[in-house]
């Protein structure tokens, strides 16, 4: 009798493992599902970000970036707009942070300032205006840092507006595995 209540203790207690397991095994599968979702979405969102980023041949022969996002969406940012044959206005900046709380910000950033660059302000202005724009839909300690300046091709010249604030001033960074690339010349 000892023995039989000893083998049925053993088997109640496999038995339990056995359907623990099953608990587990389902709750395993459930996160592997969501993380796939996730992972899929974050995919996406960085497809639509390298959308974003501007692609003219002709610019290009004057202004060339890349970008190569560290995770999936980068906050990192560039662009520029042509506003005549002449001139080309131009942006790079770097959002703190990164994912897809940085490309949010980010493509805030690019909305505003396509959007202000087809007004052909003043650089001055544009900054001023940007500025105000993205730091209204920021998100907590989230700041972008920006460089915004315009090429005028026929006389050779850019001009980029003077900092207003060296306290929140960084530049940009690129590291092994987050690296953006510009560079600007004139002829």
């Amino acid at each position: 009798r000892d023995r039989f209540v000893s083998i049925a203790g053993v088997i109640a207690f496999m038995i339990s493992l056995y359907f623990r397991y099953l608990e587990e095994n389902s709750i395993a599968i459930e996160n592997e599902k969501k993380q796939s979702i996730l992972k899929k979405e974050r995919e996406i969102a960085g497809e639509v970000q390298k959308k974003l980023f501007p692609s003219n041949k002709k610019i290009e022969k004057y202004i060339y970036a890349k970008n190569t996002p560290a995770k999936d969406v980068s906050g990192d940012y560039y662009d520029y707009y042509q506003v005549n044959d002449n001139e080309i206005y131009f942006i790079l900046g770097d959002v703190t942070g990164k994912g897809i709380k940085a490309g949010i910000l980010m493509a805030n950033a690019a909305a505003v300032f396509r959007s202000l660059a087809k007004m052909n302000s003043s650089v001055a202005k544009t900054a001023l205006y940007m500025n105000n724009q993205v730091k209204d839909a920021s998100y907590q300690a989230m700041f972008i840092t920006v460089i915004l300046g315009r090429i005028n091709l026929e006389k050779k010249e850019k001009k980029i507006p003077e900092p207003t604030s060296k306290k929140t001033s960084h530049g940009p960074h690129a590291s092994e595995t987050n690296k953006l690339v510009i560079s600007a010349k004139l002829m």
